[in-house]
């Protein structure tokens, strides 16, 4: 599973299935794994869970104990970086993934939003240039049937008169 750490890489069903966890009666799934499945950072994470307290009531997600850090780790060969960590994990019951997959979802169309806001200003300066020089177009050849309408001037003598 050494491939399957990296942020990029394809995490299959099975993968999945090992990060559901049955703790305080509970399926849950713990930080660094939706961290993971999400490619973002686990602090990142965690940073946003605090920012957002009232978005994760106590049913939603919580702290594991000491023990249960131990059980995990112990039990499951991927989270092994927990063992040395002074923090303790905590466990998304299947409301807070959730709440995780809308976070997730807000973001990717706000990303999507931005881009499409930056084409549009990108084409609608395209095309205040190209209206610029089409009314300068039109405005030559203006010119130049004015210019061709007008009588010919003689050159030289009148002999006529």
């Amino acid at each position: 599973m050494e491939n399957a750490e990296r942020s990029d890489s394809i995490i299959v069903s099975d993968d999945i299935e090992n990060m559901i966890f049955f703790i305080r009666g509970q399926k849950v799934m713990i930080d660094a794994d939706i961290a993971r499945l999400y490619g973002v950072a686990t602090k990142a994470l965690n940073q946003a869970v605090k920012r957002n307290p009232n978005r994760f009531p106590k049913d939603f997600i919580f702290l594991l104990s000491e023990g249960e850090k131990q059980e995990v780790v112990t039990n499951c060969d991927h989270l092994s970086k927990l063992r040395f960590s002074h923090r303790l994990p905590y466990a998304f019951t299947e409301q807070g993934i959730a709440i995780m997959r809308a976070f997730v979802r807000i973001r990717q169309l706000t990303t999507f939003n931005k881009d499409l806001v930056q084409k549009l200003a990108e084409i609608e300066h395209k095309i205040g240039h190209h209206d610029q020089d089409i009314n300068e177009l039109f405005s030559i050849v203006g010119r130049i049937l004015r210019y061709d309408e007008q009588p010919n001037k003689k050159f030289g003598f009148d002999t006529e008169a």
